[in-house]
């Protein structure tokens, strides 16, 4: 069967932005077509704890599509953070550091697709780390298409281990927290190059305290908007997303939990087609 120039050309956006993501937090089931690669490297700024905090979250992701419907990633990881630091003698100062976050491999799949069947499933799968550090992550990933709206939703697990000395030079990992999220975005397609979303992330971490035992260190909801952007060969995704109220371990008179998470997340993420 032959294929129009015109034809081929009115494609070509589609076929580029085959794995575009219309949300910045929330996966959809999409994967890349079996032999097709891109770069995506991303960012999320952290912005507003309790006290002066700045964090810049970066991840350099080389991902590959192993089979139509199967697809694998590696992730290079670091991180920049300017905090208050408060000396001995009552002295506060603005302190910066940098440091390499490690190495995280990714697994993708899909197993119903949101346009030709009732819903979309995938499952997705992360793991990675420094030498002392594991973290693992995995999903359930569903969305569905309605015309030129779509709804997807994700149900994460993610596990913490640190490496910790047992007795003498015995050591081992052991599970140091867990969190539970539920992203939910909710997109309106605009143009086959524009998509605006809608974002809903909950965040629920349980951590080890003094006793040794599990105890919700904290539950935060945040809610903000998506625009996504695609060319013949790359696409683009930024997001704004302040917390909206801490559930549980809010912090002193505040509404959030300021303690370990941010006021404000920006998040810019990008893909290149190689």
């Amino acid at each position: 069967m032959k294929t129009s120039l015109p034809a081929l050309l009115v494609l070509l956006p589609a076929i580029a932005s085959a794995n575009q993501r219309h949300y910045a937090y929330t996966y959809e089931t999409a994967t890349l077509p079996m032999g097709a690669a891109e770069i995506e490297p991303w960012t999320t700024v952290r912005l507003m704890r309790e006290d002066y905090y700045v964090r810049f979250d970066h991840r350099l992701e080389f991902e590959v599509g192993l089979l139509d419907n199967f697809q694998a990633a590696f992730y290079l990881n670091w991180q920049e953070v300017s905090s208050l630091s408060t000396d001995d003698k009552g002295t506060s100062s603005i302190v910066g550091s940098s440091a390499f976050k490690g190495i995280s491999l990714e697994l993708k799949g899909k197993l119903l697709d949101p346009q030709a069947d009732p819903i979309g499933l995938g499952l997705y799968f992360e793991i990675g780390g420094l030498t002392n550090e594991l973290e693992i992550e995995a999903k359930v990933l569903l969305d569905k298409h309605f015309g030129d709206f779509g709804v997807a939703l994700n149900a994460v697990y993610e596990a913490e281990f640190e490496a910790e000395v047992e007795s003498g030079t015995d050591t081992e990992l052991e599970l140091h927290a867990h969190e539970i999220q539920v992203d939910l975005g909710f997109a309106y397609f605009i143009s086959p190059r524009w998509s605006v979303a809608l974002e809903l992330v909950s965040r629920t971490e349980l951590a080890k305290n003094e006793a040794d035992e599990f105890e919700t260190e904290y539950s935060i909801l945040s809610l903000g908007p998506t625009v996504g952007y695609a060319g013949e060969r790359f696409w683009i995704t930024a997001s704004i997303l302040p917390q909206l109220a801490a559930l549980a371990g809010a912090t002193g008179d505040s509404l959030h939990h300021l303690e370990d998470k941010e006021r404000l997340e920006l998040r810019l993420l990008m893909g290149f087609e190689i």
